[in-house]
């Protein structure tokens, strides 16, 4: 429900800036955590209402502030920041993002989780910590170079950078696969050892801080002195309400309603899914596997779709995404284990490359004025893709249960993959009239020469 205020965050990343939406996102992830922990130590105390309330508002908070304040404000500064690298950029950002959905389950399953672990409301402290902590430490970071300004494309040692970063976000992704399977196989048992290895694994990338030039010669000095004070620029854009009038608009609404919606479903279901297959075990692996796919794609997808955009556009690759989300729910309507895994790597891939694509897709269709408003409103349809996961899914599995608590079979969810397949299908058919749509020019330019 929180992702109907998503718009919010696009006027603050508008009006105050990146910096803004980071401090105000950490601090309520932080008690959205802290909420949630609240009612894991107090449950016996509090009564159940309050409990439920308190969860429910701890949930909000967490995952407003984690997808409309943080994760997307920095894909968004990235991409106004470096204008020749976009996808290469947020594709790493993002692919940073998608490797955590495996990590926090490991670190859980391998450090928190009883009899050996401390139990959940030390999870959730970690959590909570983590957000407020990391948060305040990448605010010198975290801003737009000055509007209106030439951007200066990436030099060998930038892109050396960025295979490193990509290398590592895969090695960790990879992990994260290799130890869900031998745990899912029954022949790895939980250690500390595991999950302390893979949070080092995901601290790895820091190290690149290490290789970035110290202060600038007095020469180059001088030439951004130089370029600071030189005129700006105006902000070229697209008003809200304009953008808002447009057929593409709701296009991309359409497309992202139909991605994040079944991706969400699988997610949140992947223990129900592979129980009713008979693998209880395998939750983790396909979550992993989801991780995995999704980690790569937004890398290689985000510098592909910069270093070939004359032969491939963003659009291309949009239309690429849904196709594979589409063939992962067909894959996964046949409801047995291996079917159901390469449906989740086809997710994995369609949901990472979406993501990367779209940011800077939208970047360049709408220009800088409204980026963050414009965006953030586009994300408001997740929360209405949600109800797939929580009204649709879960009518079908208890039919198919027939009054029983566990629902075993294909029938458990194969009609519902099947009406997700379809929803996809309409959704290509969208991204297939957008690209025709902007084959020649942009909203950008198509808008403000009138």
């Amino acid at each position: 429900m929180g992702m109907i205020a998503s718009p919010a965050g696009g006027a603050i990343y508008d009006t105050m800036g990146p910096r803004a939406s980071v401090v105000l996102g950490s601090c309520l992830m932080a008690v959205g955590y802290s909420l949630i922990g609240l009612t894991t130590v107090a449950g016996g105390v509090l009564s159940p209402t309050l409990t439920v309330a308190l969860a429910a508002l701890g949930s909000l908070l967490a995952g407003y502030s984690s997808e409309c304040l943080l994760d997307n404000t920095v894909c968004m500064a990235c991409s106004e920041s470096f204008p020749h690298n976009r996808g290469a950029v947020v594709g790493c950002a993002k692919a940073a993002v998608s490797t955590t959905n495996g990590l926090w389950p490991l670190v859980w399953d391998h450090i928190f989780d009883k009899p050996k672990g401390p139990g959940l409301p030390s999870y959730l402290a970690c959590l909570a910590m983590s957000s407020f902590g990391i948060g305040l430490l990448t605010l010198p970071g975290i801003k737009v170079l000055p509007r209106g300004e030439p951007r200066q494309a990436f030099d060998c040692q930038d892109h050396s950078r960025l295979i490193v970063l990509g290398t590592l976000l895969a090695a960790l992704a990879v992990y994260n696969v290799i130890v869900s399977f031998f745990l899912s196989e029954g022949s790895l048992e939980p250690s500390r050892a595991v999950g302390y290895s893979g949070i080092a694994l995901q601290m790895a990338p820091l190290a690149i801080l290490l290789t970035v030039r110290g202060s600038p010669s007095s020469e180059e000095l001088q030439a951004l002195k130089e370029e600071v004070s030189s005129p700006k620029r105006e902000v070229r854009g697209v008003p809200f309400l304009v953008a808002a009038q447009g057929l593409d608009f709701w296009l991309l609404s359409l497309i992202q309603f139909a991605l994040f919606g079944g991706a969400l479903s699988v997610i949140q279901n992947m223990a129900l899914i592979v129980e009713s297959a008979g693998h209880s075990s395998a939750a983790s692996l396909g979550v992993a596997l989801f991780s995995l796919t999704s980690a790569l794609s937004r890398v290689l997808v985000g510098i592909l779709s910069d270093k070939y955009s004359k032969y491939l556009t963003r659009l291309h690759w949009l239309i690429f995404t849904v196709a594979c989300g589409a063939l992962g729910f067909l894959w996964m309507s046949f409801m047995d284990i291996h079917s159901i895994m390469v449906g989740a790597l086809l997710l994995g891939v369609s949901i990472g490359c979406f993501f990367v694509i779209v940011v800077p897709l939208i970047n360049e269709m709408y220009g800088s004025l409204a980026f963050g408003k414009i965006w953030l409103t586009q994300m408001a349809s997740q929360s209405l893709s949600s109800m797939i996961s929580f009204l649709l899914l879960p009518a079908f599995y208890e039919g198919a249960a027939g009054g029983k608590a566990i629902c075993v079979g294909a029938g458990c969810f194969r009609t519902s993959f099947l009406l997700i397949a379809m929803l996809d299908i309409v959704a290509l058919a969208a991204a297939v009239l957008l690209q025709l749509r902007n084959s020649d020019s942009k909203p950008l330019t198509r808008l403000l020469s009138h």
